[in-house]
């Protein structure tokens, strides 16, 4: 039985890839004078976190890898990001992904986020796509520094809520997290298709937005069962 739902946020609620990638591009051009090859820095393995992005990036192109100048590339490229998302209209969820959550929220399924963003852009997320009507801020899992990847972020995401990822449906669009929640006991995934082809029977849906969702996933879920 389905007892919470865990969504991812970048990539499964909004749909931002090109606008991190734009803004990477252009605060490394202007603060380093070089682009950011984005794909070379991925292909190092184990790359998710912001801070992780800007330190291989001044490494591979030998630049001053100190915290101050990591720190400042990272905040210089979220506040672009969050002004970019701004200026283009960006500001809607996902198809389908309010009366999805909507639905949730009405039988009483706990919500939580859990995203590799930092705190700053997760309280811009709160803001911008007005979240409370659906999650606890103050439950979100996120990019803390705690973290070196989405793997502990999705235990403890369902810990915090008193359960185990079998109790779980995970949203996400990744194919790495997605594999690590399978391998860790969860048995219902939605991925919200993107560049995902892992294959298991435990990805129940891989849909394009959430107007594709299978609502009949809850119909053993009583809203009683949440009070």
């Amino acid at each position: 039985m389905i007892k919470a739902v865990l969504f991812d946020f970048n990539g499964t609620l909004i749909l931002d890839d090109p606008i991190h990638n734009e803004t990477w591009n252009k605060i490394a051009i202007e603060l380093f004078d070089k682009e950011i090859d984005l794909p070379a820095v991925f292909k190092v393995g184990g790359i998710s976190r912001q801070s992780q992005i800007a330190e291989q990036y001044l490494k591979m192109n030998g630049f001053d890898t100190s915290q101050e100048t990591i720190d400042m590339f990272t905040n210089k490229k979220c506040q672009l990001y969050e002004e970019t998302i701004i200026e283009k209209g960006m500001t809607d969820l996902l198809e389908g992904a309010t009366d999805f959550l909507d639905y949730l929220k009405e039988r009483k399924i706990p919500m939580v986020l859990v995203t590799m963003s930092v705190k700053q852009n997760v309280d811009f997320y709160f803001d911008t796509y007005h979240l409370e009507n659906w999650f606890k801020r103050n439950e979100t899992i996120y990019d803390n520094g705690n973290y070196q990847s989405k793997k502990q972020m999705y235990l403890d995401a369902a810990s915090n809520l008193g359960l185990s990822l079998k109790d779980c449906l995970v949203v996400e669009d990744s194919t790495t997290p997605i594999k690590d929640v399978i391998a860790n006991g969860c048995e219902n995934v939605v991925a919200v298709y993107r560049d995902c082809n892992y294959q298991s029977p435990f990805i129940k849906e891989r849909i394009k937005d959430f107007t594709e969702v299978d609502y009949s996933i809850f119909s053993n879920v009583s809203c009683e069962t949440y009070d």
